[in-house]
């Protein structure tokens, strides 16, 4: 029987290499960069894995269904795994947080991210669905620096650090970036740092938006199902796989620092990293979980399927749970009823999970991400237009007031689509009493004349001014400076 190797929790990266060489020699030379962690040394595996596709600015069709299978996955790989879908600057900054925090000595952390990515100045970062790039260098305040999160992860004192990023797909911030290099940048090579990449630094990945997930995503998940893979064996059949289906476009790119052998889904009779052992032979066999929405509002009700059988033909049971809300089984569907977003919280998510059992007691089991969103609201400023001739007549408008007393500035962005002016982006709002407007044109206008002063119709606070474009493809940016009018109340 092969000696285990126990990393212990004091351990940082040069030394775990000198530990791993030294049992080497003691080993068959075909163990010999193995690295194996006993069940009772208290080794625990942590992940996080974020989805960002619903961006205000070209969306992705795929990164949400990616995040929930490789989050699936790795639970069933025996992860601790906290899935983010579609997270703004705020959500994804405090997951990270939460993330690094949860990293102790001797750990295995992987952090996983599908959606949009930019390089600036050679350093990379990751973009929340609320990021509107503006400005070249927001994105070193109003993203996520890849940069921060390897660095923390190295500190951390974890054993293996896995960092897996399917990015990008096509920058679509590049207009505000003066022509930067499309795709993200390399990164150093760091001891006991593992980094994957979906492409090459500098090329884009492909959303592969015909199918469920993206084209890295997919063949990674399809590698996470294959026992005895090591974890540079795996990237390689990746990397082969994804090259060959894009035609010879896109190639995946990693960074190695690990010395030794890591497995997801080590080959019998190792079971090496904290992996479960695969299901035994004859055990049920689930080929799909689906939700038939993956964002509700609460209160309302999902209907959840899944797709199960059992190679012996025999009876299968089907127990349902949710970490949130109410469900309904109904043999191989439940009813997901969705309760109240959490206090303090603007939105959230529920694990429904479903294990599938036959009379011989062998199960199997699968998971499916389910967001709760609050109601839609109408938002607090909206904007139209009407063209005459050389003038852009522009109307603003307020459902309810913003709330703000004092002095404030509301600003409009206009942008010509084909050949119509349109307001593409309002910040600020009136705020519900008599004020006084000093209207100014910030860029690429002139203002003609104030058509209609602020004023209260049909529940509306409005008003209208005309203005002069200066150049046709560029943007217009107009800023109201008001005050309230004392003395009056509408």
């Amino acid at each position: 029987m092969n000696p285990l190797l126990v990393a212990r929790v004091r351990l940082v990266p040069w030394q775990i290499a000198l530990v791993v060489l030294a049992a080497a020699m003691s080993v068959e030379a075909q163990d010999r960069s193995l690295i194996r962690i006993c069940s009772e040394c208290g080794q625990k595996q942590v992940a996080l894995v974020i989805g960002n596709g619903d961006y205000k600015s070209k969306p992705l069709a795929n990164p949400s269904n990616d995040a929930q299978d490789i989050g699936a996955r790795l639970k069933q790989l025996g992860y601790e795994t906290d899935v983010v879908l579609d997270a703004d600057r705020r959500r994804m900054h405090e997951a990270i947080d939460r993330f690094l925090k949860a990293i102790h000595p001797g750990d295995i952390a992987l952090f996983y991210f599908a959606g949009h990515g930019i390089q600036f100045e050679d350093h990379n970062y990751l973009i929340p669905v609320d990021y509107d790039g503006q400005r070249e260098e927001d994105v070193k305040y109003d993203a996520e620096a890849v940069d921060r999160i390897q660095e923390s992860m190295e500190h951390s004192g974890a054993l293996l650090k896995l960092l897996i990023i399917d990015a990008c797909r096509n920058n679509p911030y590049r207009a505000s970036s003066r022509g930067g290099p499309a795709g993200l940048a390399a990164v150093p090579q760091v001891m006991g740092t593992y980094v994957a990449f979906a492409t090459a630094p500098g090329s884009t990945a492909s959303d592969n938006g015909s199918d469920r997930n993206g084209l890295f995503t997919k063949n990674l998940l399809e590698g996470l199902q294959q026992a005895g893979l090591s974890l540079k064996d795996l990237f390689d059949l990746v990397r082969q796989k994804v090259y060959e289906n894009s035609g010879q476009k896109q190639f995946p790119w990693y960074q190695d620092g690990v010395i030794g052998k890591y497995y997801f889904l080590p080959p019998s009779p190792i079971v090496g990293l904290g992996a479960p052992i695969p299901s035994p032979a004859g055990a049920p066999q689930i080929s799909e979980l689906k939700a038939e929405r993956l964002t509700i509002e609460p209160g309302d009700t999902e209907n959840v399927l899944v797709t199960a059988s059992d190679p012996g033909s025999r009876p299968i049971e089907f127990e349902w749970s949710a970490t949130g809300g109410s469900i309904e089984p109904r043999g191989s569907a439940a009813i997901f009823t969705a309760g109240p977003i959490p206090p303090g919280k603007t939105d959230g998510s529920v694990t429904i999970s479903v294990t599938v059992r036959n009379d011989r007691g062998l199960t199997a089991s699968r998971d499916v991400v389910v967001r709760v969103r609050p109601p839609a609201q109408t938002p607090l400023m909206q904007g139209r237009t009407l063209m005459y001739g050389a003038f852009v007549d522009v109307w603003l408008e307020a459902a309810k007031p913003s709330g703000v007393v004092g002095p404030g500035v509301i600003e409009a962005a206009l942008d010509k689509s084909e050949s119509v002016w349109e307001v593409t982006r309002i910040q600020g709002g009136f705020p519900g009493v008599s004020i006084l407007v000093t209207p100014e044109c910030r860029a690429n206008c002139t203002i003609v004349s104030v058509l209609e002063p602020p004023s209260q119709a049909n529940g509306f606070m409005r008003m209208r001014l005309r203005v002069q474009p200066v150049a046709a493809k560029q943007s217009m940016s107009i800023a109201l400076q008001y005050q309230p009018q004392t003395g009056k109340r509408k």
